[in-house]
This record gives C-alpha cells, structure tokens and sequence, in this order.
C-alpha cells in the first residue's frame, strides 16, 4: 500500500523532503515535508546542504571606530583640502580593529595615523560574513602588515594605499587582483561613505571656493 502525505509549508520557509518506510505486513512510503524557517534579520544561522553557517555581525559601530571588513579614509591636512581625493588609507579585520601603513617600517593598530576615519567602504554584504571568508580577511590583513612592516614609506608609490591594495590582491577581492592606488583613490572618493562630511569636503569646498569667485570677480 502506497501513501502520500503532503504537508503545507507556510510562506517564507523552506521545506525539505524526506522518505520513511517501515516494515510489516503492510509498507508505507511517506513524504514529509519539513519545515525550516530562515530568517536572516533575526537569526545568524542560515541552513545549508545540512550544516549551520555561522554568518558575523558587521555593523559598523563609529562611535567606538569599529569598521568590519571596511577600507577607511581620513582627509590628509593640506594635501586634501588642495586635492580632495588624496587622503589616507586604512583596512579593518573582521572585528572592525582598523590598521594602516603609517610610516617607515610603522603599522599602526586601532587608529589612523591623521585621526578618526571620515569615510568608509564595506567589503561585504551581512550575508557574505561567513566565518571562512573572515579568517582568509584576517589572514591577508596579517600577512600585509608584516610585509610593510619591513618597508620604507613613500608618499607617491608604496604608502598607505599599497598596503590596502596589497591585501585586496590577496584575496583577489572581487575576482580581482591588479588593485591599485588610482583604483582605490577613485573608488573611495566616490563611493565611501560619510561619517564626517563636514571635515572630509569643507576646506576643499572653501577654497576652491574663494579661488572660483576671486576669478569671476576679475
């Protein structure tokens, strides 16, 4: 005798398929749906092929300059106010600990080497931060500190962006890996989030400015 039992399964669950057989006078084989609820706004776990996937929080706390998985920037006195896009450069791991290539042979840890971070960009969505993809972050971010850790720092071509880039092309960020320091500049410029505005845009605002209404007035 052959019976099929179908169970429902409410709206925005998953169901998974299961056969039973027992044994007797009588064989029933029945499909039982199961329901699995996921919800990722609620729950860190997430079901797959079996296994539980531990998905991290990455929300970005600024009050205590915590940036997981971010590049962050902060405006350079003089230098960005004449060129807006030059600033310095700083990647975080996977707790949002910030480090960045702050001098000769100098890797600075917890802070940027010109002040509390003025733009952000966040390398991965809330349901990318597996704990496999932080311990690779982690792991480039560490290898890329011990190498310019043992580097002479120059302004024009391995500063703080190279050593930015240098992770990203380890991990080969994006299916990517000729990250550079005209990349990296464009697309903070760009695409990086404010946490300071005011700080980042207002001197370069000002003078050019001053300079556009000194022209117009000649």
């Amino acid at each position: 005798m052959l019976e099929r039992r179908p169970l429902n399964s409410p709206s925005g669950s998953m169901s998974k398929s299961t056969s039973i057989q027992t044994e007797g006078n009588s064989e029933t084989l029945v499909d039982v749906d199961v329901d699995v609820d996921v919800d990722l706004e609620t729950s860190n776990k997430i079901r797959v092929e079996g296994e539980n996937v531990k998905l991290l929080d990455i929300r970005v706390n600024t009050k205590n300059d915590r940036y997981p998985f971010c590049i962050v920037w902060t405006p350079i006195p003089g230098i960005t106010t004449l060129l807006p896009f030059v600033g310095h450069m700083g990647i975080a791991d996977s707790r949002g600990v910030i480090y960045d290539f702050a001098g000769p042979y100098t890797i600075m840890e917890d802070e940027l080497s010109f002040g509390r971070t003025s733009r952000y960009i966040q390398c991965v969505s809330k349901n990318q931060a597996t704990e496999d993809f932080a311990k690779d972050w982690d792991q480039a971010i560490e290898i890329s500190n011990r190498v310019y850790a043992t580097r002479m720092h120059n302004l024009c071509w391995d500063n703080c962006h190279s050593h930015v880039k240098n992770v990203l092309n380890r991990l080969r960020y994006r299916n990517f890996q000729w990250w550079n320091m005209g990349i990296l500049a464009i697309w903070m410029f760009f695409c990086g989030r404010f946490v300071r505005i005011c700080y980042s845009l207002l001197p370069s605002v000002l003078l050019y400015g001053l300079i556009c209404a000194a022209v117009l007035s000649t």
